[in-house]
């Protein structure tokens, strides 16, 4: 009987010198799992093993769980005549490579830097030519001499395959020394210097990538780095964690769209390996828009645009070449949007889509389009719909941003439109800073004198942003003090020529300036004018960048009210311009005084650093990100796939990613009971971020199947509450207040529901005054129950939910009142009682305690201790202590960036550093062990002791890391250290860390507190100092108590959250 044949494609091939480069995919015809080793057969010559690689475009259709795809070079030379290549799976069964579909070219080397540090540079090289020849690829920093490269390192990541060959990719080059004679020179008025890392193959470039590096003191930073390292060599370490590419993709390069995409670039650059990309259609310009032209630090290609058919075939090959983790689309236009989906198709990418204008305003039908109305119209009116950006395209593009992970927007008028999270128009504040050094030859560069009160506007003259206005005031008021200073290239005749009638009014008009001349421009105004035109579409929607460039320097901004600057009106960090009158008011003031309006130009600056800043959207832009690859689901991407087949197909163009997504039948549905409703309210403002106890109950409580959905409330917060978490302060780093700012900023303006969670805050006036935060209108305290029923209605809870509660939730009981819960479930964590607080709050503490436990129909308790503590009001409190999760044995550990270089061994600390700390052991450890590296990762808010520890060179202080990143530290701990004192406080602890610790199998540390009865007998305990740090020794030693295997799985099993949760539901009979 013969072998089942199989189904091959070939995607592409690309012939190299010596060898040809394949990439396709291959399945079986019965749907069994293919048969290894795979091979391929060249005209007679056979290849053997070819390692199968996983393809996102299968993964989403759920073929073979996605791993069926083939990437590899042979050592193979193709004469005058088509070769014929065969793939043959382990059983015999064969397919042939149809080289007549595949796209055809030269190869081209891949490769990645993926960081660059103060010390050195990493990444990796696929070139089979430098393999063959024993080769080395090329480095070459800022233009400068080429550095040879040694390849060594594993890259198994990397999905490429050089047969016969390691994929030992990956390289480590020291490039301390060229790094710093690079930055030895002047580095301008920044006090920053951007550096270009070239990497090159054979003479072929591969990739560059910029890093701003700051020069102070002869010493050198990265932009993620506060100092220099020195000192020996660092040990061998396993690979370092590197940084996911993303792909910023712009509508066109060659106007205005592309100063978006580029700061979008710029900002991501900073947690991410960016490269910017877009097209230029001729009707725009066939060169870099001319402010982008000479910039380093984010890497630029462009490509030709054209029509919808030649357009599309050009990407596949784009996407083909750019495979990236990331795809961030710059505005919803097709040009741009369609890029992103294919590389969400073809390398699984994550989409993110921003929107910094409604596209729609700019043509007249501005009604949003499903694909079948815009591919019927396109096809009764092809020459309009001809170019990607045409009219109807954008109309579909306002329904396709549906199919992405995440969106950003520029401003709250969008987010109210578009929802999802706000990146501004940002600036870097350490370049936009106010210094005035230069302001007085910049001045005198553009023909100002100092007597000369100076109003700049900087971006594409447009009559929708008020230029006409300026104009007009300034011919009114006569005086020649008043300069209006206008630079940007005008694009329109029109507008050009209306500006010339103004002869009474000085203007002065100037083309496009280097991008990195802005904040030189800016900084030469007296004042800045944003007068958008009220009535316009455009402008209801539009925040101009020149705003921030204002703000971020100090200088005064008048503008019209507009939704987008609502929040801003609010703040007072602008002057409002209502009518003419008010204009020429504030036109004469700032003629007749030389610094008018220099308390608001200082709230504007208060305003940039904390809403503005690249600090603080480049934090959002992060979270956007990790919350976006949480977000896609199959559905999604059988819709992207169904999507793309259409408009290839209407295009007359080939799809490169085949019909899998259509081709999926979906399962029949059978409708169930649903599983009930859980609403969980919790006692801080802290949820998602550090895997705490209330964060594994939701999460195995949904895993269990019992609960079907949990409605989840954070603490409520007044306005002055949320706005006290944000700290601008040195130690801001080792604050947890900036993550719990963006964690309830995302909670309050809903951008943090998930999966089967829903996760609120309720935010509130600080009195009794109104008040407005974004925009919004501030409800009263005593709003809180309404708005818990509000959400739940919104939810469409329409059955008794259970109810959840930590005691310490003090508008429970009227919620309770207010709201029928099926049961009601309170958690005792640890007793407050006992906590330090003024004699009315603890008051109010001991009364919350005793009026919850009243109405619970379960109540728990994490340790006996505090189940005896609550006795006298409850006899029936289960204890259930904390548990862990079990994490795969194949689970893989990347090393944190901060990590990778210390000396070892690293002894590492993960929680609060606060009252529980006993920060003289660290001492005495530091002290007595000056080549241990000491790791505290957690948040030190309100602990001044532990900032004395940085005295040591040995302690590193790496602040706050959410629960997933703190996870990887533990892993790479070689001991992990538990120094609590033995007080009243946690004698009522029951310690999560040390379940982590065990569960990651690291050996453990620590002294004698209570409560550690499950994980006591596996660990080591101390109980002095000294004790303690010969403990510590004995386990680097590889003595002491390790956690056995075999009674490790045993105890985990027992501890876990899923048995934790298991016995929660016995108790409640579900």
């Amino acid at each position: 009987m013969s072998a089942p044949a199989l189904k091959a494609h070939l995607d592409s091939i690309e012939i190299g010198d010596g060898f040809v480069f394949l990439c396709g995919w291959v399945l079986p015809l019965n749907d069994a799992t293919i048969a290894e080793p795979l091979s391929i057969v060249v005209d007679g010559q056979r290849f053997s093993p070819i390692p199968l690689e996983r393809r996102q475009d299968l993964q989403s259709a759920g073929v073979s769980e996605g791993r069926a795809g083939f990437m590899v070079s042979l050592p193979v030379r193709l004469g005058n005549s088509v070769p014929r290549i065969t793939i043959a799976d382990g059983q015999g069964a064969a397919a042939v490579l149809d080289m007549s579909q595949a796209k055809i070219g030269r190869f081209s080397p891949r490769g990645a830097i993926d960081d660059v540090e103060a010390e050195g540079v990493t990444g990796w090289v696929f070139d089979p030519a430098l393999m063959m020849r024993d080769g080395e690829p090329l480095l070459s920093i800022d233009g400068g001499a080429e550095s040879s490269l040694s390849l060594g390192l594993d890259r198994s990541d990397v999905p490429y395959t050089c047969f016969g060959f390691p994929r030992t990719y990956g390289f480590r080059f020291d490039a301390g020394e060229a790094i710093r004679a690079a930055t030895r020179s002047d580095a301008g008025l920044t006090n920053k210097r951007k550096l270009t890392f070239e990497l090159s193959s054979f003479g072929n470039r591969i990739c560059s990538h910029s890093e701003v590096l700051n020069v102070r003191d002869e010493s050198v930073s990265g932009s993620d780095s506060t100092s220099s390292k020195s000192g020996s060599a660092a040990p061998e370490m396993p690979s370092v964690a590197r940084r996911p590419r993303m792909i910023v993709v712009s509508w066109d390069m060659g106007h205005n769209p592309a100063g978006r995409a580029y700061l979008l670039a710029d900002i991501a650059r900073r947690d991410f390996d960016v490269k910017l990309m877009g097209p230029l259609f001729s009707q725009y310009g066939t060169k870099l828009w001319q402010p982008l032209e000479g910039q380093s630090s984010v890497e630029i290609e462009t490509f030709a645009g054209g029509p919808l058919g030649a357009y599309l075939s050009t990407i596949v090959e784009q996407v083909e070449r750019n495979p990236a983790e990331i795809v961030y689309v710059s505005k919803p236009r097709l040009p741009s949007l369609i890029f992103g989906l294919l590389m969400r198709a073809r390398h699984g990418s994550t989409i993110l889509v921003d929107i910094d204008d409604h596209e729609l305003s700019f043509y007249k039908n501005d009604d949003p389009l499903d694909l079948d109305a815009a591919l019927k119209i396109a096809a009764a009116n092809p020459t309009d719909a001809d170019m990607p950006y045409a009219n109807v395209w954008t109309q579909l593009c306002e329904e396709l941003v549906k199919l992405a992970g995440g969106i950003t927007v520029s401003n709250i008028a969008l987010q109210s439109r578009f929802g999802g999270t706000v990146v501004r128009h940002a600036r870097d504040e350490a370049v936009f800073s106010i210094d005035d050094s230069r302001r007085s030859a910049v001045r005198a560069e553009f023909g100002l004198k100092p007597s000369d009160r100076a109003v700049v506007f900087v971006g594409t003259p447009r009559a929708h942003k008020g230029i006409y206005r300026i104009a007009e005031a300034l011919e009114r008021i006569k005086d020649d003090r008043l300069v209006f200073v206008m630079i940007g290239s005008f694009t329109d005749a029109q507008t050009k020529n209306q500006i010339a009638k103004y002869k009474n009014a000085r203007i002065k008009c100037f083309d496009n300036q280097p991008w990195q001349r802005l904040p030189e421009l800016v900084a030469m105004a007296d004042a800045v004018a944003i007068l958008q035109d009220p009535k316009s579409k455009i402008s209801g929607y539009q925040i101009p960048a020149k705003l921030t460039d204002a703000l971020a320097l100090g200088r005064p901004v008048l503008a019209t009210k507009v939704p987008p600057l609502a929040d801003l009106f609010d703040k007072s960090a602008i002057l409002p311009v209502e009518s003419d009158a008010e204009l020429d008011k504030l036109l004469k003031e700032l003629a007749a005084t030389p610094h008018a309006f220099k308390d608001r130009a200082r709230r504007g600056r208060t305003q940039f650093l904390s809403e503005f800043s690249y600090s603080v959207n480049a934090a959002r832009l992060k979270l956007a990100v990790q919350e976006t690859n949480q977000a896609v689901s199959p559905r999604t991407d059988r819709e992207i796939a169904r999507t793309l087949d259409r408009i290839f197909t209407y295009a007359s163009v080939k799809n490169p990613c085949g019909n899998f997504g259509s081709a999926v039948a979906s399962p029949a549905v059978k409708k169930a009971a649903r599983p009930r409703d859980l609403v969980f309210f919790w006692k801080q403002n802290d949820s998602e971020l550090y895997g705490r106890r209330s964060d594994m109950l939701v999460k195995y409580l949904l895993k269990s199947g019992k609960i079907g959905r949990v409605i989840h409330f954070d603490r409520s917060l007044t306005l002055s509450e949320l706005e006290a978490t944000i700290d601008h302060g040195p130690h801001a780093p080792l604050h947890q207040g900036n993550l719990i700012y963006l964690n309830s900023m995302r909670r309050i303006f809903k951008m943090s529901d998930r999966g089967s969670v829903v996760r609120r805050t309720f935010l509130c006036r600080n009195g009794s005054v109104p008040q407005k935060f974004l925009g919004m209108d501030l409800p009263p305290r005593s709003a809180y129950v309404d708005f818990v029923k509000e959400t739940l209605k919104e939810c469409g809870v329409d059955a008794p939910p259970i109810g959840w509660v930590c005691p310490v939730v003090f508008d429970f009981p009227k919620i309770h009142e207010a709201v029928e819960f099926e049961r009601v479930v309170v958690d005792i964590i640890d007793d407050q009682r006992k906590w330090q607080g003024k004699t009315d709050y603890m008051n109010r503490v001991a009364q919350n305690y005793v009026d919850v436990l009243k109405i619970a129909d379960l109540a728990i308790a994490n340790c006996d201790p505090v189940r005896k503590g609550f006795a006298d009001q409850r006899k029936d409190i289960v204890i259930v202590p904390n548990g862990t999760e079990q994490f795969p044995s194949d689970r893989t550990w990347s090393v944190p960036e901060d990590l990778a270089n210390l000396p070892r061994p690293i002894i590492g600390y993960v929680g609060n550093l606060r009252d529980r700390i006993d920060f003289e052991l660290i001492r005495q450890m530091a002290i007595r062990h000056p080549e241990w590296t000491i790791v505290l990762v957690g948040s030190a808010h309100g602990a001044l002791d532990v900032h004395s520890l940085t005295q040591f060179p040995n302690v590193k202080l790496m602040g706050v890391r959410p629960y997933e990143e703190a996870l990887n530290y533990i892993k790479n701990f070689d001991v992990a250290m538990m120094p609590h004192i033995s007080n009243e406080l946690t004698e009522n602890m029951n310690p999560l860390k040390l379940y982590v610790y065990f569960a990651l199998g690291v050996p453990v540390v620590t002294t004698e507190v209570a409560n550690i009865g499950d994980i006591g007998p596996h660990v080591s305990v101390a109980h002095s100092h000294s004790e303690f740090i010969a403990a510590t020794e004995k386990l680097l030693r590889g003595q002491g108590k390790r956690p056995d295997p075999a009674k490790r799985d045993e105890v985990l099993e027992r501890v876990s959250w899923s048995a934790r949760v298991g016995e929660i539901l016995r108790q409640l009979d579900l």
